[in-house]
């Protein structure tokens, strides 16, 4: 008996150490690529290019996280708390609502985006020619909090390592989509170069839930 009471704390141990390895590791590697992200960004675009990527990151960002609510924080607590709880039919009936609830908050985040930017930029910026930028920064938000969802549902199911993959495989993917946008369309395709981040992430997002045993039986 004491042996077993020995040998549990050091299990724990270990696997928060796997855990603080994984995600500490996938963070490093996000963080280089990110780096060499924005410097192909510098050298094709220059300063004003620069200057533009932060602006649409910017409102990307606020959107993005003003119209997620809280859902991801929400949604890991009680997906974590129903798994051990409640039934399976119960925790299937809140998944269900929770990503109906992550799809409705995904559509008005992308159009208040629309018409927001639409103002900012017909009053404050009438110079400017945003163009069907503004249709590319909507999706953008929308698959940004919607992704959240995704990852929110993998945090609940303890899939630490399938995060630290989305982290690490996501900024690498995104940062050679992000570089080939602008190698081949320049200027053009800044607001695909702030986008590609939250596409990636939406994809590998989707492929990791659908991956869930639990999941993958749903669907069959």
């Amino acid at each position: 008996m004491s042996k077993r009471n020995n040998k549990e704390p050091n299990e724990n141990f270990a696997q928060s150490v796997s855990v603080v390895a994984r995600v500490g590791g996938a963070t490093f590697i996000s963080i280089l690529a990110g780096f060499i992200k924005l410097k192909m960004a510098a050298i094709l675009l220059g300063p004003a290019g620069l200057g533009l990527i932060g602006l649409f990151q910017q409102l990307l960002t606020t959107f993005s996280a003003f119209f997620s609510f809280g859902l991801r924080e929400v949604g890991t607590q009680q997906i974590a708390s129903k798994r051990k709880t409640s039934s399976v039919s119960a925790l299937e009936l809140f998944l269900s609502d929770f990503k109906l609830m992550g799809i409705f908050l995904s559509f008005l985040g992308s159009i208040v985006t629309l018409v927001a930017g639409q103002l900012y930029f017909d009053y404050l910026q009438p110079s400017f020619s945003i163009g069907n930028d503004l249709i590319w920064l909507g999706f953008g938000v929308g698959l940004t909090i919607f992704s959240g969802v995704q990852q929110s549902i993998l945090n609940g199911y303890r899939l630490t390592k399938q995060l630290a993959l989305i982290t690490l495989v996501g900024s690498i993917l995104s940062a050679l989509l992000a570089s080939v946008f602008l190698a081949i369309m320049g200027d053009e395709a800044v607001v695909l170069y702030v986008v590609s981040s939250a596409l990636v992430t939406f994809f590998l997002g989707a492929f990791y839930v659908q991956s869930i045993p639990e999941y993958s039986s749903r669907s069959r």
